[in-house]
C-alpha cells in the first residue's frame, strides 16, 4: 500500500512520538551539537552549492500546518514554488496521486468525519468521494486510475470497499468479523491485498479485485504491506522486522532484523521502482522516557536488498527521526519525513540520492510541520530502447557498454541490481548516450546473473563461474601426493619445499606451471628412491614370470606383451622394499639394501615362484629361465658366472633373481615400458585394463608414443596427459 495510507491512523502518534524524543534529548543532551547533528547540519550546508536535479521526477505533495492546520501542499522535488492546494477548518492528511499523475486523493475531516476526497494536481475541483457518518480512509488507487479501494467501517467493522475514482459504485469487497485494513493493488490490477487483524490473531489476505477467491497468505502479527512493483512479492513490518513473501503465501523470509537491544522496529517497507531494493525506517538508540513512560528511539532511513542483502544506512545521526521513505519515480532518490535538531524540533520534507549524497531539506519551514511526502507519478511521451538487451562474460574481470536510444530532452538514469556490477560512466543522461559499466570476477563455482535498469529497461548480465577448486592444483598438494603414489611416504620436509619451490616460482605463468608441474612429477619416477623400490619390483616380476599378454585395438586388434606385475601386487611389495627409505638421509642405503634381501628372499619363497621354478631345476635350467623371461640382458660370461656361483652356493637363489633385474640391459629395456606402467599405478592406481578401460589400447598408444620419441616424456606429452586427466584430478576434486 501507499506508505501515507497508514499515516491516517498513525500520523499524530508518530509525531508526537518524535517531538517527544527530540524532547527528551535536549534534556538529557546539554550540549550545543553532536557531532551527529553537526554532520546533519553540515549535509545540509553542504548541498547548497550543489542543486539536485530532481523536476524530472515530477512534484511532490505533502502535508503541512505551516498555516495552522494540517492542509496538503504541493512543491517541485527540488522544494521550489511551494503551493497551499487545501484550506479549510479541518485536517487534510495523506495525499495520494493518481497513477496519470493528474489528480491526489486524500482524507480530510473538514464535514465533521474522516472521508475521501480527490482534487485535480493544482487544487482545483476538490470532490468529495464519500459520504457516510463512519471512518473512510487508507484509500488506494488502482494501476489503471479507474477505481479506488479504501477501508470504511460503515457496516460495523472495517472492511475493504472499492468504488470509481468518481465516487461512483461503491461495493463491500469484504465481510468478515476481523478488522479489514489497508488495500493494496498488485501492480496489473487483477487483485487486492490487505490486513486481517483480530484479537486472537492477524494476517495479509490476498483476493480478486471484485473480492472474490480471498487466501490467507501469511498469518501473524503485521503492519504496513507493499507490493512489489513488478507484482512478484510483498513487503510487510512482522513485530520487528521486515519479510517479504510471495503472492502466494510461499517463501516468507526476514530480510531485516532490528539490532536496538531495546527493541526497536523495522517498519515501513518502500520498494524501489525496479524492485530491486526496500527502503525503510529503523528505529535506533531507544531509551526508555519516563516523562512518556515508553521507549523513544531515533530512526534512520535504510535501504536493503530485495533478497535481504546488502543493508546499508541511507540516513545516519543521533536525536532524529527519519521515517516514510518514497521513492522517486525513476530510483534515483527517496523522499523521507525528518525530526531532528536541525528542524527546530519539527518535521520536515528531505530527500537524498539512493547513494547517502545529497541529504537536502526541500520543505524548508522550521517552525511547523511538514510530512507524508508523496511523489508525483509522471507518463512520459519519451520512448526508450537499449542496445544490446544483454551480455554473457566470462569467469574474469570484464567491461561493457550499453547504448540508450530516446530523443533529446528525455531524462534516464542507470542502476545496477548487485554490487559486482559497477557502472563506470553514464550512471544518468539526456537523450541517446552509452552506459559503461565492469563486471567483478566470479570468485564462485556457480555462474551468476544480475541486471542493470537502465531507462526503464532491463539489461541481462550473465557471467560463468570460475573453474572447481581442485586440490591438485595446489602446489605443495601436489607435490605432496607426488610422494605418496610413487615413494609411498610422506614427504621430507627438505625434499617437499624444496619441488614445491620448483612451482611456485613460476609465480602467475601459467606456462611455467604446467612445465614445472611436468617435470616435478617425472622426477619421482626417475628418482633413485623409486627406480631402487618400485622399479626393481617390476623388473623382479620380469625376471620372474616373463611378459604377460593384453589385447589392444589402437592400430587395429592385436596382442601385446606387457608387464606381468599386477598393481595388487606392486603396491605392497613397493612398500616393502621402501619401508623407512628417504634418500639423502643419513644410512638410507644401509636401509635399503636390508629391505631388498629380505624382500628378494621372501620372495622366492612365494608359492607363484615355488611352481614357476621348482628345487628341483638344475642351477643351469634357473639361470637360463630367468634370463629368458627377462629378455636374454644377460651376456654369456655373466650367465655363466651366475650359473657357477648358483651350483657353488656363492649366490642364493633370491641373489641370482636380482642379480637378473639389476642388469643394466634389462633396466634400459624395461625402462620404457615401465614409465608407461607407472603412469597407471602411479596417477590413476590401478591396472592399465582396469575400468574405465577394458584393455591395453591406451597402455599400447603411450608406449608408442614414448618409444617414437626415444623415452621423452615432455614431447611425447605422456606425464602432461595423466596429470591433467579428469581420471586423476577427479582423486582431489571436482
Amino acid at each position: 500500500m501507499s506508505r501515507s495510507n497508514y499515516q491516517t491512523n498513525r500520523t499524530r502518534q508518530l509525531l508526537s512520538l518524535a517531538l517527544a524524543t527530540v524532547m527528551l534529548t535536549s534534556i538529557f543532551v546539554v550540549t550545543s551539537h553532536s557531532e551527529a547533528g553537526a554532520s546533519a547540519i553540515a549535509k545540509a550546508n553542504a548541498v547548497k552549492n550543489q542543486p539536485l536535479a530532481l523536476k524530472a521526477n515530477g512534484k511532490i505533495a505533502f502535508v503541512s500546518n505551516r498555516d495552522g492546520n494540517a492542509e496538503i501542499y504541493l512543491m517541485e522535488p527540488d522544494g521550489s514554488n511551494q503551493t497551499r492546494l487545501t484550506n479549510t477548518q479541518g485536517e487534510e492528511l495523506a495525499p495520494v496521486w493518481s497513477p496519470d499523475g493528474t489528480k491526489i486523493m486524500f482524507e480530510s475531516n473538514r464535514d465533521g468525519n474522516y472521508e475521501i476526497y480527490a482534487m485535480n494536481s493544482d487544487g482545483s475541483h476538490q470532490m468529495r468521494l464519500t459520504n457516510n457518518p463512519a471512518a473512510d480512509d487508507s484509500g488506494a488507487w488502482s494501476p489503471d486510475g479507474t477505481r479506488i479501494a479504501f477501508t470504511s467501517s460503515r457496516d460495523g467493522n472495517s472492511e475493504i470497499y472499492v468504488m470509481s475514482a468518481d465516487g461512483s459504485n461503491q461495493v463491500r469487497l469484504t465481510n468478515d468479523p476481523a478488522s479489514d485494513q489497508f488495500p493494496s493493488w498488485s501492480p496489473d490490477g487483477t487483485k487486492i491485498a490487505f490486513g486481517r487483524y483480530t484479537e486472537s490473531g492477524s494476517g495479509i489476505v490476498v483476493m480478486n479485485a471484485d473480492g472474490a477467491n480471498q487466501m490467507q497468505i501469511f498469518r501473524g502479527p503485521n503492519d504496513l504491506l507493499s507490493w512489489a512493483p513488478d507484482g512478484s512479492k510483498l513487503a510487510l513490518t512482522v513485530g520487528q522486522s521486515i519479510y517479504v513473501v510471495n503472492t502466494d503465501g510461499s517463501n516468507a523470509k526476514r530480510i531485516t532484523a532490528n539490532p536496538d537491544p531495546a527493541g526497536g522496529a523495522d517498519y515501513s517497507p518502500a520498494w524501489s521502482p525496479d524492485s530491486s531494493q526496500i527502503a525503510f525506517s529503523r528505529e535506533v538508540n531507544c531509551q526508555f522516557s519516563f516523562f512518556d513512560f515508553e521507549f523513544i528511539c531515533d530512526a534512520q532511513i535504510w535501504i536493503v536488498n530485495a533478497d535481504g542483502s546488502t543493508q546499508r544506512p541511507l540516513t545516519d545521526g543521533t536525536r532524529r527521526y527519519d521515517t516514510w521513505p518514497v521513492w522517486s519515480p525513476d530510483g534515483s532518490k527517496i523522499t523521507f519525513g525528518h525530526f531532528g535538531r536541525d528542524t527546530n524540533g519539527h518535521s520536515g520534507i528531505f530527500v537524498a540520492n539512493v547513494n547517502g549524497t545529497g541529504f537536502t531539506n526541500i520543505s524548508h519551514t522550521l517552525a511547523a510541520d511538514d510530512y507524508s511526502p508523496a511523489w508525483q507519478p509522471v507518463p512520459s511521451n519519451c520512448a526508450y530502447s537499449i542496445s544490446p538487451t544483454g551480455q554473457s562474460f566470462f569467469t574474469g574481470h570484464s567491461t561493457g557498454s550499453v547504448s540508450v536510444a530516446t530523443t533529446s530532452g528525455c531524462d534516464w538514469q542507470a542502476s545496477s541490481s548487485v554490487s559486482w556490477i559497477t557502472i563506470d560512466s553514464g550512471k544518468s543522461g539526456n537523450g541517446g548516450a552509452a552506459v559503461n559499466f565492469s563486471v567483478a570476477a566470479n570468485p564462485e563455482v556457480n555462474p551468476r546473473t544480475a541486471s542493470l535498469t537502465i531507462a526503464g529497461q532491463t539489461f541481462i548480465v550473465n557471467q560463468a563461474g570460475s573453474p572447481p577448486v581442485n586440490s591438485a592444483d595446489d602446489a605443495q598438494f601436489f607435490v605432496r601426493q607426488n610422494y605418496l603414489d610413487f615413494l609411498n611416504r610422506e614427504p621430507d620436509q627438505n625434499g617437499l619445499a624444496f619441488w614445491t619451490r620448483e612451482i611456485v616460482a613460476c609465480g602467475n605463468d601459467a606456462q611455467c606451471i604446467e612445465a614445472k608441474r611436468i617435470n616435478v612429477s617425472a622426477a619421482f619416477f626417475l628418482s633413485i628412491e623409486f627406480q631402487q623400490t618400485g622399479y626393481l619390483v617390476e623388473r623382479i616380476y620380469k625376471a620372474a614370470y616373463g611378459n604377460g599378454s593384453g589385447a589392444s585395438t589402437f592400430g587395429g586388434a592385436h596382442q601385446l606383451a606387457v608387464p606381468v606385475v599386477r598393481f595388487n601386487e606392486f603396491l605392497p611389495d613397493t612398500q616393502e622394499i621402501g619401508q623407512g627409505v628417504i634418500v639423502g638421509q643419513a644410512g638410507w642405503p644401509a636401509v635399503l639394501e636390508s629391505n631388498t634381501q629380505a624382500f628378494t628372499a621372501e620372495f622366492v619363497q612365494r608359492s607363484r615362484f615355488t611352481a614357476a621354478f621348482p628345487n628341483s631345476m638344475t642351477a643351469t635350467q634357473f639361470v637360463d629361465t630367468l634370463n629368458t623371461n627377462a629378455g636374454n640382458p644377460l651376456s654369456s660370461a655373466e650367465r655363466n658366472q651366475l650359473v657357477t656361483d648358483l651350483s657353488t652356493n656363492a649366490k642364493t637363489r633370491a641373489q641370482v633373481l636380482r642379480a637378473v633385474a639389476d642388469d643394466p640391459d634389462l633396466n634400459s629395456a624395461e625402462f620404457n615400458r615401465a614409465f608407461v606402467l607407472m603412469e597407471y599405478f602411479g596417477y590413476l592406481r590401478r591396472n592399465p585394463n582396469d575400468a574405465p578401460d577394458s584393455n591395453y589400447s591406451g597402455y599400447d598408444f603411450w608406449l608408442t608414443k614414448l618409444n617414437q620419441f626415444n623415452g621423452n616424456y615432455q614431447n611425447a606429452e605422456m606425464v602432461k596427459a595423466f596429470i591433467l586427466s579428469g581420471e586423476y584430478r577427479q582423486r582431489f576434486g571436482p
